[in-house]
C-alpha cells in the first residue's frame, strides 16, 4: 500500500528546521525545471484565458491608478502617486 500525502507531510515536519529548509529549496528549485517550451505555452494559454474573461465581461478589473495606490499603501511608501 502506498504512503499517502499527509504520511509523508507528517514526517517530513518532524525534520529539524534546517533540513525542511533545504528540502523546501530542492522542492521548489524541482518547479523551475519545466521545459522553457511548456511554461511558455502555458503562459500564452493564460492570457488568452484572461483576454477571453476580459473581453466577455467577466474579468474583475481595476484602474491601475488605484491598484499602484494600494501598492504604495500596503508597502508604506509615501509619495504621490504620478499624473494621470
Amino acid at each position: 500500500m502506498g504512503r499517502t500525502l499527509e504520511s509523508i507531510r507528517n514526517e517530513l515536519l518532524s525534520l529539524p528546521p534546517k533540513d525542511r529548509a533545504a528540502l523546501a529549496e530542492h522542492l521548489l528549485a524541482s518547479l523551475d525545471e519545466e521545459p522553457e517550451e511548456d511554461m511558455e505555452e502555458l503562459w500564452y494559454a493564460e492570457a488568452e484565458r484572461r483576454w477571453r474573461e476580459y473581453r466577455e465581461g467577466r474579468a474583475k478589473t481595476s484602474p491601475a491608478a488605484g491598484v499602484f495606490a494600494r501598492v504604495r499603501h500596503s508597502l508604506g511608501v509615501r509619495f504621490p502617486a504620478p499624473p494621470p
